[in-house]
């Protein structure tokens, strides 16, 4: 514990005790006293210089404070005798003397200057006598005495003595000086206090961080080298108070630190390590007092920020697709994008409803994404997939030995994993109505409760609910919960079918296939969308992926792509038309199909020629084929009427 030393005589002692049990300011502090002469014995045993422990605070009388300042280079500090203190001593003194007009101070050590000057202003002659030893202090009251001094002032010392020579004393310092004198020992002793913690946490954060931390002061000397620095630069040895242009000269640094500028994710090679640098410059009053270099090896960075791609990725709290990822030219799906967009900028639940396969996720993670929430969790969960008992303690988790095969230690729930992000509720039209009944209360007061549990855990979630079912026939048939359902569908989303959006399937259906290969035959693309006006699309863009890479798998190296392109196309029909017990759906020949897909060729050659003015090299520029390409599709096409060609 930290303590305050006073150095002085009992009447000194007495008065700092008193002062210690009336004020707050000392609690947590040790008061100790010792004798003065005892101090000095102490001292002088020691022939290595005095060293006062760091907690500790050195106090004593004006003129003692001053002799151990001056004689043993110690930090003391003085209750001082100021000319208040004289003025005190002087009214009290004054009831006791018949000779008003000489006041006898007896002080140890020094005279004080400032009691000449106060003088005058007291209108009293102050005579100082000094003594420096306690023998000789008795010789100086004896003096006194036989003067017919009847009253003197001094410290505890020489009041204490001066009774013994039937003398009144009055003691110097006052109970205010004193105060002062303790509560500046007791702020100095916070103060180094303070000083030591931050000191103690500025070195455990510079030895935890995982980054290597290097500080040099305005002459490039290295002032602080953390543990990781060592081990990412492989450093052995003491580089303190070394400058580090020595230490490491291929760091590209300036002549002064007045030159240096902060730099960001500086890559540099040092010593055959790879690291990311940042650099900035310490500017105290406009002038640079040091330089700080943060530094990362390469190869844990890569390392780490592939380990949390990874956790991330394996407990769903990432949203990967954005609007960009969403292909379509038609108006309805540019309008739904906007709407989405709009929803993106707000808070509220939001209901996507939409057949199969029409991407309510890719919605739901696109407007995450666009959000006040984005670098937040993004939850997701097929409500459907799991049955009631497993799906509650997904959503809401469950507390120790909750049940029978539970974790010993228990589980955290989606919904307080998602907690300041979105969760998405894919298939929400599927849960029970016990399941309604606690998704209601988390919508309306904001907490959950693990299954097993009796804490209520405040969870602040967006929530993005997806069906394609509609809930309001579900609510008319009494399996859907009215009130959840005004609760779900503040913000309502309806994607588009594929039928709704025929013009789309082009666009699509490239996307798709340029993922495996680099040019798509315009022929292939034109037969899917010839063959998609006038089908049903019941599974919608999942669907069309599904026919696309089953034929990707049967057309891999083979010449008559169109031909499979038409069967696999045809067989998908056909099931689906099983499925649903529907009659065959009308499909055109695979002969009318082709000579539809020739006749529209030959038009674009046609319009590419024209436009070319007959320059086949320029039209088969436009139509982004060779030339030879160019002239075997008209050859084979002989009745298509040409103009004149070059």
């Amino acid at each position: 514990m930290p303590k305050i030393i006073i150095v002085g005589y009992p009447a000194l002692h007495r008065l700092a005790r008193s002062i210690f049990k009336e004020e707050k300011i000392f609690q947590g502090i040790d008061l100790e006293t010792l004798p003065y002469n005892r101090f000095l014995e102490n001292i002088n045993a020691h022939k290595t210089r005095y060293k006062l422990e760091s907690q500790n605070v050195l106090v004593a009388a004006d003129r003692g404070a001053l002799y151990l300042q001056e004689n043993y280079n110690l930090p003391v500090i003085p209750v001082n005798f100021t000319g208040y203190e004289l003025m005190e001593a002087v009214k009290k003194a004054c009831k006791y003397m018949e000779n008003k007009n000489e006041i006898v101070l007896v002080i140890y050590y020094k005279k004080i200057s400032e009691i000449e000057e106060l003088q005058s202003i007291l209108n009293v002659k102050v005579k100082q006598i000094v003594f420096n030893r306690n023998e000789e202090l008795k010789y100086v009251l004896q003096e006194l005495k036989s003067a017919g001094h009847k009253i003197i002032i001094g410290g505890s010392n020489v009041c204490n003595l001066a009774s013994k020579y039937g003398m009144k004393s009055i003691f110097m310092y006052t109970k205010l000086a004193t105060k002062k004198a303790l509560t500046n020992a007791a702020k100095m002793i916070l103060a180094v206090h303070r000083e030591a913690e931050r000191k103690e946490q500025f070195i455990t954060i510079i030895d935890f961080v995982q980054s290597g931390i290097i500080c040099t002061d305005n002459s490039w000397r290295i002032t602080t080298f953390n543990n990781a620095a060592e081990k990412i630069l492989n450093v052995k040895g003491n580089v303190l108070n070394r400058s580090i242009k020595e230490v490491f000269p291929l760091i590209d640094l300036p002549a002064s630190t007045n030159q240096v500028v902060a730099q960001k994710n500086k890559l540099v090679s040092i010593d055959q390590a790879n690291v990311v640098m940042d650099v900035m410059p310490i500017i105290v009053n406009d002038t640079c007092a040091g330089v700080v270099f943060v530094i990362q090896d390469t190869v844990t960075l890569q390392k780490n920020e592939q380990e949390i791609r990874q956790k991330l990725h394996q407990r769903r709290l990432v949203a990967n697709y954005t609007f960009a990822n969403i292909i379509g030219e038609s108006p309805v799906i540019k309008q739904t994008i906007s709407k989405a967009r709009s929803f993106g900028q707000s808070e509220s639940t939001i209901l996507i409803t939409g057949e199969t396969g029409t991407g309510k996720e890719l919605f739901a993670q696109s407007i995450h994404n666009i959000s006040l929430r984005c670098n937040k969790p993004f939850v997701a969960i097929n409500c459907a997939a799991l049955p009631e008992t497993l799906l509650d303690s997904e959503l809401f988790g469950y507390e120790q030995g909750a049940f029978t095969g539970a974790n010993k230690e228990g589980k955290i729930g989606l919904f307080e994993l998602a907690h300041t992000g979105t969760i998405f509720l894919d298939e929400i039209g599927e849960i029970t109505p016990s399941m309604q009944a606690r998704l209601l209360r988390v919508l309306q007061e904001k907490e959950v409760m693990r299954v097993g549990g009796v804490k209520i855990i405040p969870v602040n979630v967006r929530v993005i609910a997806a069906t394609n079912q509609n809930l309001w026939n579900e609510i008319k048939a009494g399996k859907f919960r009215e009130d959840l359902y005004y609760r779900l569908n503040i913000l309502e989303l309806h994607t588009p079918s594929l039928r709704e959006r025929i013009e789309d399937i082009p666009h699509l259906a490239k996307n798709f296939l340029r993922r495996t290969q680099p040019k798509v035959d315009d022929a292939l693309i034109e037969i899917i969308y010839l063959l998609s006006k006038d089908y049903t699309w019941p599974g919608n863009i999942r669907e069309l992926e599904n026919i696309l890479e089953r034929f990707i798998a049967l057309a891999a190296e083979k010449p008559n792509k169109e031909e499979i392109l038409y069967n696999v196309f045809s067989e998908a029909v056909n099931k689906t038309d099983t499925h649903t017990n529907n009659g065959p759906s009308p499909m055109i020949s695979i002969n009318v199909l082709k000579n539809k897909i020739k006749k529209i060729e030959s038009n674009e050659i046609k319009q590419a020629l024209e436009v070319a003015n007959g320059n086949k090299s320029a039209a088969a520029h436009l139509l982004g084929i060779s030339r030879s390409t160019l002239w075997r599709k008209i050859n084979d096409d002989s009745k298509t009427k040409l103009p004149n060609t070059t």
